[in-house]
């Protein structure tokens, strides 16, 4: 469940960031309200965010109440309680709840791109998707490769969201390594199992950002 819910979050939260990132970059009008409006979540305690969600994805909320006005099925007896569901309900959470922030990040790399890279490509008769792909992913690499690695260890840590909106489950499909490192070590007082959890969350998180690291000197190395 816990690398499920990483590998779920970590892209979709990616795209999204990079892309209102990209949008807001250009001269639009009132951009610093969209940026305020976006990363106003992060500002958040993550269990309030939780708390409302949990609020929205109940039986009598508004997204059910939404569904069943455009004639669309709703799970029963509600997206938290449906085993299918309730881990997807979290994930979307947790990406709307966090994007903002690495939304900033990324546009605080491209404010930092040179301005003539765009305009040597302009005058050399580059279209804007290849402006995009050859100038500004090149030299956000190590900034997208930063936001990947911080928020692949900040989704094995998942714990608040769980704890909040579903306990563990139903039928365990929510729990992750850090949930069942809480309930272990506790609630059973199992210290022993508890702190082998926690070992290997650190082992993991290690694994992973070793491996995004490596990619980064590669890609420093080579110059892409």
């Amino acid at each position: 469940h816990t690398l499920f819910f990483a590998a779920g979050t970590v892209p979709a939260t990616l795209f999204l960031a990079l892309t209102t990132a990209v949008l807001i970059h250009r001269h639009i009008p009132f951009k610093n309200i969209f940026k305020a409006g976006l990363f106003i979540t992060v500002s958040t305690s993550v269990i309030v965010i939780a708390t409302l969600f949990a609020y929205l994805y109940s039986p009598e909320g508004v997204l059910n109440a939404l569904l069943d006005r455009l004639g669309l099925p709703v799970p029963t007896p509600s997206w938290l309680i449906h085993p299918r569901f309730a881990l997807w309900s979290i994930m979307a959470m947790n990406i709307w709840a966090s994007f903002g922030y690495y939304m900033i990040l990324i546009l605080a790399g491209l404010q930092a791109i040179p301005g003539s890279l765009y305009e040597a490509a302009v005058i050399d008769g580059a279209s804007e998707w290849d402006r995009l792909w050859h100038i500004t992913f090149p030299q956000l690499r190590p900034i997208l490769l930063f936001v990947v690695m911080i928020h692949t260890i900040y989704s094995l840590q998942v714990f608040p969201e769980i704890l909040t909106m579903t306990q563990g489950g139903p039928l365990g499909t929510t729990r992750t390594m850090v949930y069942h490192l809480y309930e272990t070590g506790f609630r059973k007082f199992q210290i022993g199992e508890a702190s082998a959890v926690g070992y290997l969350l650190f082992l993991m998180a290690l694994f992973f950002s070793m491996i995004q690291m490596r990619i980064l000197k590669i890609g420093e190395e080579t110059g892409e």
